[in-house]
């Protein structure tokens, strides 16, 4: 490609070019030792410039001086997108006429879905003459013990997206969505970034919705096939998620309330035999006062003691069809776990009844480090999200998301499928 070529299809991942990641990544690959050298003499030269656009000049100069070389650039972008599409819509992956132990056979079934002959990302970036609406740009092959574990495929719209944002100037992005098919966790992953600004009347191009519907048909056409299903028992297992990050904190407060028994069960009998309640309530009165108690037991236990759910949506009917129902949502905006909150222990009544959540919120560490992301019942399936940005206090957590942190979210998320 010639230096002008790459600079202009640089410049439609203008999102995705940030200059503290694009340094972190090549100091992982080891490569452009240079890059803050020549990043402000390029700074120097258009010192007008947008700091993106310095950081496409920058690599492009790399390329120029033998620092970096097309496919260096490839690795780096596809990097940068891995670290950034985090928007992730996830499915069971039910079956595929892949010979996984047989690596000899993967060339046809990537020629035969339509993967670029050269695995280069900026090569790829327009190809409005397919009547797909998407373009296969890149991808990667995953094995272990010589056996494909997965294939991922970055998916780029065949035509650039238009952008407008207010009070600015209209400009023109490549959108690009990682398609996994991961038949080691037997999942298929649709990472995208979302869908803000996006100006178009086409519901598939401006809404999340008629993106997500547009790839599942898009997956469903390539041959040989693979076949999915949405992951219907999704609120039960963020039931399931909720009770094992907060059930132990519950535990502990209920050693503590064993010693109030006798004078909870004489105050409830007084309380039923005053107001007379309906028998045919499902939650006890004896349930409501013992989670009232320990809502103040709650309270006196040490932060690290509380769990890691930061946010909690969920509902009073199991009904979909019936739009009567309440909903009750919890956000503790200070980053503590909601069992540090009475609103949790005043609702865990009913939370255990129906035994479904629409939404959860987790601040976490992993090995790789702290991660904030939410679980969601959405589009009739699991959506993983991880925040890029959030308020959280602690300023010593990295809280960056990665690929990486990503990889360990579904494996924690994976056993309660």
């Amino acid at each position: 490609m010639e230096l002008h070529d790459i600079l202009t299809n640089l410049q439609y991942f203008q999102p995705y070019i940030k200059k503290s990641h694009v340094k972190k990544q090549l100091n992982q690959l080891q490569l452009f030792p240079t890059f803050d050298e020549v990043y402000s003499q390029m700074r120097q030269e258009n010192e007008d410039s947008y700091a993106w656009y310095i950081t496409c000049l920058t690599l492009v100069k790399g390329i120029e001086l033998g620092e970096l070389n097309l496919a260096n650039l490839n690795e780096l972008i596809f990097r940068l997108l891995e670290d950034s599409l985090f928007k992730s819509y996830i499915y069971k992956l039910n079956s595929y006429n892949i010979k996984l132990d047989d690596l000899g056979s993967l060339s046809h079934v990537l020629r035969s879905w339509g993967v670029p002959t050269e695995n280069v990302l900026l090569k790829n970036v327009i190809q409005s003459d397919t009547s797909q609406d998407f373009v296969i740009s890149g991808y990667r092959v995953f094995t272990d013990r010589e056996k494909i574990s997965a294939i991922r495929l970055i998916l780029l719209d065949k035509e650039l997206v238009k952008i407008h944002q207010k009070n600015e100037d209209e400009f023109y992005l490549a959108y690009p969505t990682i398609v996994e098919f991961d038949f080691q966790r037997e999942l298929i992953h649709i990472r995208q970034r979302g869908v803000e600004n996006i100006e178009s009347e086409l519901e598939e191009i401006s809404t999340m919705k008629g993106r997500i519907d547009n790839t599942l048909d898009f997956i469903s056409s390539l041959r040989p096939s693979i076949t999915f299903e949405k992951i219907n028992n999704c609120r039960s297992t963020l039931f399931h998620i909720e009770e094992n990050l907060l059930q132990d904190k519950r535990d502990a407060c209920q050693q503590m309330l064993e010693s109030f028994n006798d004078k909870i069960d004489a105050f409830t009998q007084e309380v039923i035999n005053t107001f007379s309640p309906p028998e045919t309530e499902k939650i006890s009165p004896k349930n409501y006062i013992s989670f009232a108690v320990q809502s103040i037991i709650a309270s006196t236990l040490r932060t690290d003691d509380l769990g890691d759910i930061i946010g909690i949506r969920f509902r009073n009917s199991r009904e979909d069809e019936s739009q009567k129902y309440a909903q009750v949502y919890i956000s503790d905006k200070g980053y503590k776990s909601i069992s540090s909150d009475e609103l949790y222990w005043l609702n865990l009544p009913v939370l255990q009844e129906q035994q479904e959540v629409e939404f959860l919120k987790i601040a976490k560490t992993f090995p790789s480090g702290f991660a904030i992301f939410t679980l969601e019942y959405t589009l009739d399936t699991l959506k993983v999200q991880l925040l890029q940005r959030s308020p959280q206090p602690d300023e010593d957590l990295d809280r960056q998301p990665t690929d990486e942190k990503y990889n360990e979210i579904i494996d924690f998320i994976v056993p309660f499928l």
